[in-house]
Order: C-alpha cells, then structure tokens, then sequence
C-alpha cells in the first residue's frame, strides 16, 4: 500500500491534506452508484432490462442508465426556467424527468449523461423497494469503505479553482465554444436537422448560461451541502476510493457480474451515434466510453484500465497485473487538476 497526501484543504482555510482528509469524489461516485445497484440485480430485485422510463422514443431501461446510453443528454430535466436550487433537489428533477423525453432514442448513443444517470438509478432503487440512501450505504458496508453521499460535518477538502487572471488562451477557449453554441443552435432549428443535431442543440440549449453550476466549487455553496446529490457529489479519503473499487472487483460483485459491467455498451459507429461536443468542464469525458457505470480509460501508453475519472482530474481505476490486479486512487481538490491526473497515469503505466 502506497498512500500519499501532500497540498491544502483550502485556500482560505489551509490546513494541510492528510491520508484521512476526505474529498469531494464528484463523477467518481457514478460508478459507486452502479455498483450499489448491481447489488440489486444480482439479488434478484431489478434487472437490467427493467423499463425506468416510458417515452415516444423508446424505453429506457436500466442497462441504458448505467452505460450512459439513455438519451438524457441535458444538464438537467427542465427549460430555461431551472433554478440552482431545483438542480439541487432530486425530488423535483426526477418529476420534471418523469415528464419529458429524451433527446435521442435510447441506445443510439453513448455519451456522458450528468444528472439524468443519478435519477434513473433513484429510479431503479425505487423499483426494487429500496432507496438509494440504502442501496449506496450497503455497498459501502459490504466494501468496509467510508463513503459518504452527504456533506461531511468534519472538514474537508474544500474544491478551488486556479486564483489567477482568465489567459488570451482562456477567451480564446470560451469564444470559440460560444461560436460552436451558435452554430449548433443553427443546426438544430433547421428544417433539414437530423435528430442528432436537435439533442445537440437541445443539450447546449440546457448548457448554456449555467457553466458556473459545473465549478466544482459550486458545491460549496449552502444549498449543495445540505442535500444528496448521488452521482455529482460524494465524499471519501483516497484510500477509501481505491478499497471500494477492489472490493466491488473481489468481493462486492460476482466475477460474472463485474465481466458485465465492464464490457462495453459503446453503440456501433455511424449516423447519430456520434457524440457531439461536451462543454470545455465536461471534456474529460469526450468521446469516452463506458460499460456499466465503469469508465474505460486509456492509459498514456494506449493500454486500457477500468474506472472513473472525475472532471477535476480525480480518478480512481484498476490496473491489469498478472499476479493481482493494481487499484490506484488519485483525489484532488483543484478544478484544473488534469494536468498532474495525467503524470500520475504516466507513473503508473511505467511502473
């Protein structure tokens, strides 16, 4: 075991980070999610095919909710009249779900789906007369992981962004995604649109104006800590990431079922299967692909490893090695970690 902290818990608060210092685990806990209901189809209480949501499109069923292949491509549910507080109440966006379609037929695409994935697993729980509370609490027992889905009332680390003035290279990155905005925009109100180009215009449409929801420091705000945010918030010690991704490897989850949450659900190739460009603090997530709830990632050197990454450049992944398989945590606290996320994959690949 090789556990590491070094760096601050804050800007304004720095207390240096230590082993036992939690942090915010962000889209990492997507796929703590999926194993919390895996569980539950392994028991027999759902399955994958269970329908979670009629629509004129199609049905979405749970296997597409947890390989990002639903069709919810928006932010969130909801128009123009989303407040923050209704994106951070899950009741109220899981009405506004049940209510409207999703942009694509589901299965058609794979493409990473933000609020919509924690709301369809609500939904599944739901079905399996559980809830999610429960589902992600028995995992975490079974793993013998501290995973916490509310705010700590203990210090944690607080998410910051870089303290410096916007680069030439910043402007340059928001203006040329504003222009990528009005263009698909055009795209998407043309009589000839094809139905990609209207669930792009529509996902950019919920996107826009609402980028500072994204900031990983939002979730310091009153009203993202005092509620449950399954699948954009969760907190853990380094350590306790990698124990609960051995664990649903080893213990939590049969061989046969991790096999199956780690073949992908990638649709083939063609026509509206092809992603359309993710927001510059989604980009992480371009083009990825996923099974079910497990991230498939590439290391520096083209091999391929299991988990998830986190748009701050957190990650947690499995490593293949021939005796036993390698877990490797990385948590970080900077919205602009990606940098260091990728020498950290370097060093792991050459060892």
């Amino acid at each position: 075991l090789v556990d590491l902290a070094l760096g601050h818990s804050s800007w304004l608060n720095p207390l240096p980070v230590t082993t036992d210092t939690l942090f915010n685990i962000l889209e990492i806990s997507k796929m703590f999610l999926s194993f919390s209901v895996l569980r539950l189809v392994e028991q027999g209480r759902v399955s994958l095919k269970t329908v979670l949501q009629e629509s004129s499109k199609g049905k979405v069923s749970l296997e597409n909710a947890l390989s990002h292949t639903s069709g919810h491509l928006k932010l969130a549910p909801g128009g123009s009249e989303l407040s923050f507080r209704d994106f951070c109440d899950m009741d109220v966006l899981a009405k506004k779900m049940v209510a409207e379609e999703p942009l694509l037929a589901p299965g058609i695409r794979q493409q990473y789906q933000h609020t919509s994935f924690g709301l369809l697993v609500q939904e599944a729980c739901k079905l399996a007369n559980t809830n999610l509370s429960a589902a992600w609490k028995s995992f975490a027992d079974e793993a013998n992981a501290t995973l916490l889905l509310h705010s700590p009332s203990s210090p944690y680390a607080q998410p910051v962004s870089q303290m410096r003035s916007p680069s030439l290279e910043d402007l340059g990155k928001r203006m040329e995604e504003f222009e990528h905005f009005i263009d698909a925009t055009n795209r998407g109100k043309s009589k000839t649109a094809t139905a990609g180009q209207k669930a792009e215009h529509g996902m950019w449409m919920s996107f826009f104006g609402r980028e500072h929801w994204f900031n990983p420091a939002a979730l310091n705000r009153e009203i993202p800590k005092t509620h449950v945010l399954p699948g954009r918030q969760a907190f853990a010690t380094a350590k306790d990431t990698a124990k609960a991704l051995r664990a649903a490897h080893g213990t939590c989850l049969s061989q046969r079922m991790w096999n199956e949450a780690a073949r992908s659900r990638k649709p083939p190739k063609g026509g509206d299967s092809e992603p359309c460009r993710l927001p510059h603090h989604l980009e992480r997530f371009q083009n990825a692909e996923w099974g079910l709830g497990l991230q498939r990632l590439r290391l520096p050197d083209d091999r391929e490893v299991l988990g998830h990454a986190a748009c701050n450049g957190s990650f947690a992944v499995l490593l293949p090695n021939q005796s036993r398989p390698v877990v490797a945590a990385f948590l970080v606290n900077r919205s602009d970690g990606a940098v260091a996320a990728e020498r950290i994959l370097s060093a792991l690949a050459e060892m």
